[in-house]
């Protein structure tokens, strides 16, 4: 996760590989992605997640298909909302 922005909250890119390998990046306010209270002066990367919701098993293999519309309406930076991730992307 990166700083992207200083207003009140912050805002930050969040970066995501899916099953594929591809890597996807997300722009929104720091609470979407993290409680911790960050700003521009602390290092980056920092840790963070997205919350999501697991659409259904997409291979034998553990990969999942999910989507970043539920529950906090959020979208990559392409646009997308739908994406297949290993499950050990996947947190709590």
């Amino acid at each position: 996760m990166g700083f992207v922005d200083a207003h009140q909250p912050g805002v930050v890119e969040c970066q995501f590989r899916t099953a594929d390998g591809q890597t996807h990046s997300i722009i929104d306010k720091l609470p979407i992605f993290t409680d911790a209270e960050l700003s521009s002066d602390y290092q980056y990367p920092q840790p963070g997640a997205v919350r999501c919701q697991v659409l259904g098993q997409v291979s034998a293999d553990g990969a999942v298909r999910i989507t970043l519309v539920e529950p906090d309406h959020v979208q990559a930076t392409d646009g997308g909302t739908q994406f297949v991730v290993t499950e050990a992307e996947l947190t709590g």
